[in-house]
């Protein structure tokens, strides 16, 4: 099973302030993550920069920016947005 990516409270705090000072690039491959998307639907967006992209959202992962939840999870969140 694939994986929907998340922003965690600290990747949502670097998007509003840019309070951990992340790199250009690494900010960038933040904003893609939109708590819909798998890492292989972000990375077949980019295209020929798929595996550059891989490795950020990978380092983004590593260092609690991003987590990645199973499928069924996120539609159980979703329900109790309602």
């Amino acid at each position: 099973m694939d994986n929907i990516l998340i922003k965690t409270p600290k990747g949502i705090e670097e998007i509003e302030s840019r309070a951990h000072k992340l790199s250009p690039k690494l900010r960038a491959a933040l904003i893609l993550v939109d708590g819909d998307s798998t890492l292989g639907e972000i990375t077949m967006q980019c295209g020929e920069f798929a595996e550059s992209i891989e490795q950020r959202l990978n380092e983004l992962l590593e260092n609690g920016f991003i987590e990645a939840i199973g499928i069924e999870q996120s539609a159980t969140q979703d329900l109790r947005n309602f």
